[in-house]
């Protein structure tokens, strides 16, 4: 293998260590201390971290949902408190409404990251609304 290909495999398995494996590791972590560990089975776990994927997924589809229906100039409120604070961490309501559909797809994955982190261990406090233009 040549130097090259080893600092690129090396700065993958960085990447992957700091952004995908902390929170698998925590869901099967989570698992296993919820069940009799010596009845857990894969297919379990990987259904207990679907889970989490799939509840970001809703709510990164109702954020979409939102910024066409309601736009920026009004206040939202979400049903799902963690949106909120995880769109003020990632920028405000005004901000997001203001990008494009490719910018957007672009933040999609940050956004589901903050999520399933806030969903493992949630922020002290959500604000109740997102303000808009006209607040």
């Amino acid at each position: 293998m040549k130097l090259d290909e080893i600092r690129r495999l090396n700065q993958l398995l960085k990447l992957l260590s700091e952004k995908i494996f902390p929170d698998c590791i925590h869901a099967m972590q989570t698992f296993i201390q919820a069940c009799d560990t010596e009845q857990t089975q894969l297919l379990d776990s990987v259904h207990y971290l679907k889970n989490y994927q799939s509840e970001a997924q809703q709510a990164w589809y109702a954020v979409l949902q939102k910024i066409n229906t309601v736009g920026s100039y009004d206040t939202v409120v979400f049903e799902d408190k963690l949106i909120h604070a995880v769109i003020m961490i990632m920028g405000n309501w005004v901000y997001f409404c203001s990008l494009t559909r490719k910018e957007l797809t672009g933040l999609e994955y940050e956004f589901k990251n903050y999520y399933m982190r806030y969903k493992r261990n949630p922020p002290s406090d959500c604000p109740a609304e997102l303000k808009g233009r006209l607040r």
